[in-house]
Protein backbone atom coordinates (compact mmCIF):
# COMPACT_ATOMS: atom_id res chain seq x y z
CA UNK A 1 0.00 0.00 0.00
CA UNK A 2 2.93 2.21 0.83
CA UNK A 3 4.42 1.82 -2.32
CA UNK A 4 1.26 2.37 -4.09
CA UNK A 5 0.37 5.20 -2.53
CA UNK A 6 4.29 6.79 -3.15
CA UNK A 7 3.93 5.73 -7.03
CA UNK A 8 0.77 8.14 -7.13
CA UNK A 9 2.27 10.75 -4.74
CA UNK A 10 3.62 14.22 -6.03
CA UNK A 11 7.19 13.10 -4.72
CA UNK A 12 7.24 10.14 -7.41
CA UNK A 13 5.70 12.45 -9.95
CA UNK A 14 7.99 15.06 -9.90
CA UNK A 15 10.95 12.65 -9.92
CA UNK A 16 9.72 10.21 -13.06
CA UNK A 17 9.08 13.56 -14.71
CA UNK A 18 13.11 14.91 -14.44
CA UNK A 19 14.59 11.40 -15.17
CA UNK A 20 12.41 11.36 -17.90
CA UNK A 21 13.89 14.17 -19.37
CA UNK A 22 17.36 13.37 -18.62
CA UNK A 23 16.63 9.75 -20.09
CA UNK A 24 15.76 11.27 -22.92
CA UNK A 25 18.39 14.20 -23.14
CA UNK A 26 20.69 11.02 -23.00
CA UNK A 27 19.38 9.26 -25.36
CA UNK A 28 19.48 11.55 -28.18
CA UNK A 29 22.82 12.21 -27.54
CA UNK A 30 24.10 8.71 -27.93
CA UNK A 31 21.76 7.98 -31.41
CA UNK A 32 22.82 11.30 -33.00
CA UNK A 33 26.16 11.94 -31.84
CA UNK A 34 27.01 11.87 -35.69
CA UNK A 35 24.58 14.86 -36.15
CA UNK A 36 25.96 17.80 -33.85
CA UNK A 37 23.60 20.26 -35.00
CA UNK A 38 20.66 18.33 -34.46
CA UNK A 39 21.93 16.73 -31.13
CA UNK A 40 22.79 20.38 -30.00
CA UNK A 41 19.21 21.65 -30.98
CA UNK A 42 17.13 18.37 -28.86
CA UNK A 43 19.41 19.21 -26.11
CA UNK A 44 18.79 22.73 -25.56
CA UNK A 45 15.15 21.56 -25.78
CA UNK A 46 15.37 19.41 -23.06
CA UNK A 47 17.23 21.25 -20.98
CA UNK A 48 14.68 24.27 -21.49
CA UNK A 49 12.09 21.61 -20.71
CA UNK A 50 13.82 20.45 -17.91
CA UNK A 51 14.40 24.71 -16.72
CA UNK A 52 9.83 24.54 -16.86
CA UNK A 53 9.91 21.45 -14.49
CA UNK A 54 12.66 22.64 -12.09
CA UNK A 55 10.81 26.19 -12.40
CA UNK A 56 7.19 24.59 -11.93
CA UNK A 57 8.39 22.70 -8.83
CA UNK A 58 9.97 25.37 -6.80
CA UNK A 59 6.76 27.75 -6.97
CA UNK A 60 4.63 27.52 -3.80
CA UNK A 61 1.27 26.45 -5.87
CA UNK A 62 -1.29 24.07 -5.49
CA UNK A 63 -0.74 20.13 -6.07
CA UNK A 64 -3.14 19.97 -9.12
CA UNK A 65 -1.95 22.98 -10.94
CA UNK A 66 1.56 21.62 -10.38
CA UNK A 67 0.80 18.34 -11.55
CA UNK A 68 -1.14 19.57 -14.98
CA UNK A 69 2.04 21.52 -15.75
CA UNK A 70 4.48 18.68 -15.24
CA UNK A 71 1.94 16.94 -17.75
CA UNK A 72 1.97 19.62 -20.12
CA UNK A 73 5.70 19.65 -20.42
CA UNK A 74 5.81 15.98 -20.85
CA UNK A 75 3.38 15.77 -23.73
CA UNK A 76 4.68 18.53 -25.48
CA UNK A 77 8.64 19.69 -23.83
CA UNK A 78 9.24 22.58 -26.25
CA UNK A 79 5.69 23.88 -26.62
CA UNK A 80 4.96 23.39 -23.13
CA UNK A 81 8.14 24.47 -21.85
CA UNK A 82 7.58 27.91 -23.69
CA UNK A 83 4.10 28.59 -23.05
CA UNK A 84 4.72 27.66 -19.07
CA UNK A 85 7.40 30.52 -18.68
CA UNK A 86 4.90 32.81 -20.89
CA UNK A 87 2.32 32.16 -18.75
CA UNK A 88 4.27 32.64 -15.37
CA UNK A 89 5.27 36.36 -17.07
CA UNK A 90 4.05 39.16 -14.71
CA UNK A 91 3.58 42.79 -15.23
CA UNK A 92 4.97 44.55 -11.91
CA UNK A 93 2.75 45.88 -10.26
CA UNK A 94 1.72 48.54 -7.37
CA UNK A 95 1.94 47.76 -3.89
CA UNK A 96 -2.02 48.35 -2.90
CA UNK A 97 -1.00 47.98 0.78
CA UNK A 98 1.44 50.48 0.96
CA UNK A 99 -1.09 53.21 -0.32
CA UNK A 100 -3.97 51.30 2.45
CA UNK A 101 -1.62 52.70 5.37
CA UNK A 102 -1.91 56.07 4.46
CA UNK A 103 -5.46 55.77 3.64
CA UNK A 104 -7.99 56.32 5.78
CA UNK A 105 -11.73 55.64 6.05
CA UNK A 106 -14.50 55.98 8.34
CA UNK A 107 -18.48 54.56 8.55
CA UNK A 108 -17.98 51.21 7.58
CA UNK A 109 -21.00 49.16 7.22
CA UNK A 110 -20.84 45.29 6.66
CA UNK A 111 -23.50 44.26 4.04
CA UNK A 112 -24.13 40.46 4.56
CA UNK A 113 -25.83 39.42 1.10
CA UNK A 114 -26.30 40.44 -2.43
CA UNK A 115 -29.29 41.48 -1.80
CA UNK A 116 -28.72 44.26 0.69
CA UNK A 117 -25.29 45.00 -1.52
CA UNK A 118 -27.41 45.69 -4.36
CA UNK A 119 -30.53 48.23 -2.55
CA UNK A 120 -27.63 49.87 -0.98
CA UNK A 121 -26.01 50.27 -4.82
CA UNK A 122 -29.41 51.57 -6.33
CA UNK A 123 -29.74 54.01 -3.55
CA UNK A 124 -25.99 55.36 -3.69
CA UNK A 125 -26.75 55.97 -7.58
CA UNK A 126 -30.16 57.55 -6.79
CA UNK A 127 -28.26 60.22 -4.72
CA UNK A 128 -25.20 60.85 -6.55
CA UNK A 129 -24.38 63.99 -7.61
CA UNK A 130 -21.12 63.74 -9.47
CA UNK A 131 -19.87 60.46 -10.73
CA UNK A 132 -20.67 56.54 -10.79
CA UNK A 133 -18.10 54.07 -11.64
CA UNK A 134 -18.82 50.64 -11.88
CA UNK A 135 -16.59 47.77 -12.44
CA UNK A 136 -17.92 44.57 -12.21
CA UNK A 137 -17.17 40.61 -13.76
CA UNK A 138 -20.34 40.05 -14.08
CA UNK A 139 -23.09 42.12 -15.90
CA UNK A 140 -25.86 40.28 -16.35
CA UNK A 141 -29.82 41.67 -18.26
CA UNK A 142 -32.48 40.70 -15.82
CA UNK A 143 -34.37 42.78 -13.03
CA UNK A 144 -31.06 43.73 -10.68
CA UNK A 145 -29.82 45.31 -14.01
CA UNK A 146 -33.03 46.67 -15.18
CA UNK A 147 -33.42 48.53 -12.30
CA UNK A 148 -29.79 50.08 -12.12
CA UNK A 149 -29.75 50.85 -15.67
CA UNK A 150 -32.90 53.16 -15.31
CA UNK A 151 -31.51 54.87 -11.85
CA UNK A 152 -28.00 55.35 -13.98
CA UNK A 153 -30.22 57.36 -16.90
CA UNK A 154 -31.80 59.39 -14.81
CA UNK A 155 -28.43 60.14 -13.16
CA UNK A 156 -27.09 61.18 -16.30
CA UNK A 157 -30.04 63.73 -16.95
CA UNK A 158 -29.03 65.41 -13.53
CA UNK A 159 -25.31 65.81 -14.85
CA UNK A 160 -23.63 62.39 -13.23
CA UNK A 161 -20.68 61.13 -15.02
CA UNK A 162 -21.02 57.50 -15.64
CA UNK A 163 -18.25 55.18 -16.44
CA UNK A 164 -18.68 51.19 -16.47
CA UNK A 165 -16.12 48.54 -17.10
CA UNK A 166 -17.36 44.58 -17.44
CA UNK A 167 -15.03 41.58 -18.01
CA UNK A 168 -15.79 40.29 -21.32
CA UNK A 169 -15.64 36.21 -20.64
CA UNK A 170 -17.81 36.54 -17.18
CA UNK A 171 -20.33 38.67 -19.35
CA UNK A 172 -20.40 37.24 -22.39
CA UNK A 173 -23.59 36.55 -23.92
CA UNK A 174 -25.11 37.51 -21.04
CA UNK A 175 -24.88 42.08 -21.34
CA UNK A 176 -27.87 43.88 -21.75
CA UNK A 177 -26.64 45.00 -25.46
CA UNK A 178 -29.71 47.12 -25.87
CA UNK A 179 -29.72 49.03 -22.47
CA UNK A 180 -25.80 49.59 -23.12
CA UNK A 181 -26.76 51.21 -26.53
CA UNK A 182 -28.92 53.66 -24.70
CA UNK A 183 -26.29 54.41 -21.98
CA UNK A 184 -23.68 55.31 -24.90
CA UNK A 185 -26.46 57.17 -26.33
CA UNK A 186 -27.01 59.28 -23.47
CA UNK A 187 -23.66 59.72 -22.20
CA UNK A 188 -22.28 56.90 -20.70
CA UNK A 189 -19.01 55.79 -21.44
CA UNK A 190 -18.61 51.54 -21.58
CA UNK A 191 -15.33 49.58 -21.68
CA UNK A 192 -14.97 46.23 -22.19
CA UNK A 193 -12.12 44.22 -20.45
CA UNK A 194 -9.70 41.93 -22.44
CA UNK A 195 -12.11 41.12 -25.34
CA UNK A 196 -11.60 37.51 -26.01
CA UNK A 197 -9.44 36.87 -29.56
CA UNK A 198 -8.10 33.92 -30.45
CA UNK A 199 -4.48 34.81 -30.10
CA UNK A 200 -2.22 35.84 -27.40
CA UNK A 201 -3.89 32.46 -25.98
CA UNK A 202 -1.74 33.83 -22.54
CA UNK A 203 -4.26 36.45 -22.45
CA UNK A 204 -7.56 34.84 -22.28
CA UNK A 205 -7.25 34.36 -19.11
CA UNK A 206 -6.03 37.23 -17.60
CA UNK A 207 -9.76 38.33 -16.16
CA UNK A 208 -11.53 40.85 -14.03
CA UNK A 209 -12.55 39.79 -11.03
CA UNK A 210 -13.15 43.20 -9.59
CA UNK A 211 -16.88 44.33 -8.10
CA UNK A 212 -16.36 48.03 -7.29
CA UNK A 213 -19.19 50.49 -7.30
CA UNK A 214 -17.55 54.24 -6.42
CA UNK A 215 -20.17 56.48 -6.25
CA UNK A 216 -19.20 60.08 -5.53
CA UNK A 217 -17.63 59.76 -2.07
CA UNK A 218 -19.03 56.18 -1.48
CA UNK A 219 -17.35 53.10 -2.17
CA UNK A 220 -18.97 49.52 -2.42
CA UNK A 221 -16.36 46.53 -2.23
CA UNK A 222 -17.69 42.52 -2.45
CA UNK A 223 -17.88 39.55 -4.41
CA UNK A 224 -21.59 40.49 -5.90
CA UNK A 225 -22.11 40.86 -9.61
CA UNK A 226 -24.55 43.05 -11.18
CA UNK A 227 -26.69 39.48 -11.91
CA UNK A 228 -30.13 38.37 -10.77
CA UNK A 229 -28.74 35.76 -8.74
CA UNK A 230 -27.26 37.55 -6.33
CA UNK A 231 -29.98 39.24 -5.47
CA UNK A 232 -32.56 35.73 -5.31
CA UNK A 233 -34.52 36.59 -7.95
CA UNK A 234 -33.25 33.64 -9.46
CA UNK A 235 -31.22 30.27 -7.65
CA UNK A 236 -29.51 28.50 -10.68
CA UNK A 237 -27.26 27.63 -7.68
CA UNK A 238 -29.12 27.18 -5.28
CA UNK A 239 -29.21 30.12 -2.45
CA UNK A 240 -26.22 32.37 -3.39
CA UNK A 241 -24.42 33.92 -0.04
CA UNK A 242 -22.03 37.18 -0.97
CA UNK A 243 -21.75 40.09 0.68
CA UNK A 244 -20.12 43.03 0.54
CA UNK A 245 -19.18 46.40 2.69
CA UNK A 246 -19.70 50.23 2.20
CA UNK A 247 -16.71 52.73 3.00
CA UNK A 248 -16.89 56.33 3.19
CA UNK A 249 -13.70 58.16 3.26
CA UNK A 250 -10.34 58.70 1.53
CA UNK A 251 -10.19 54.81 0.20
CA UNK A 252 -12.57 55.37 -2.09
CA UNK A 253 -10.07 58.60 -3.89
CA UNK A 254 -7.88 55.65 -4.18
CA UNK A 255 -10.11 53.33 -5.67
CA UNK A 256 -11.66 55.43 -7.84
CA UNK A 257 -7.96 56.00 -8.83
CA UNK A 258 -7.93 52.33 -9.34
CA UNK A 259 -10.94 52.21 -11.67
CA UNK A 260 -9.58 55.12 -14.02
CA UNK A 261 -6.12 53.49 -13.94
CA UNK A 262 -7.86 50.22 -15.70
CA UNK A 263 -10.67 52.70 -17.61
CA UNK A 264 -7.62 54.64 -19.24
CA UNK A 265 -6.18 51.47 -20.08
CA UNK A 266 -2.56 52.27 -17.48
CA UNK A 267 -2.65 48.47 -16.81
CA UNK A 268 -2.63 47.10 -20.22
CA UNK A 269 -0.42 47.14 -23.25
CA UNK A 270 -2.98 48.46 -25.00
CA UNK A 271 -6.28 50.63 -24.53
CA UNK A 272 -9.28 48.44 -23.62
CA UNK A 273 -12.14 49.17 -26.44
CA UNK A 274 -15.05 51.17 -25.92
CA UNK A 275 -17.99 49.13 -26.47
CA UNK A 276 -20.11 49.83 -29.50
CA UNK A 277 -22.69 47.60 -28.76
Amino acid sequence: MRLIKFIFSRTFICIFTVATLCVATAVFCLILHSLLPITLAICLSYALSLAATLFILCKQSHTHFTLAWLAIICLLPVVGAVVCFITHIRTPKANLGDKLEDTSFKNARYLPDGKEFLQTLNTLISNANRRIYLEFYIISAGVVWEEIYCKLLFAMQRGVEVKIIYDCLGSTSKIPKRQFKQLIKSGAKIKVFNKLYPLPVWKINFRDHRKIAVVDDALLLGGVNLADEYAHHTTPHGFWKDGGVLFYGQVTHLFADIFLSTFNGVNSRKKLPTTEG
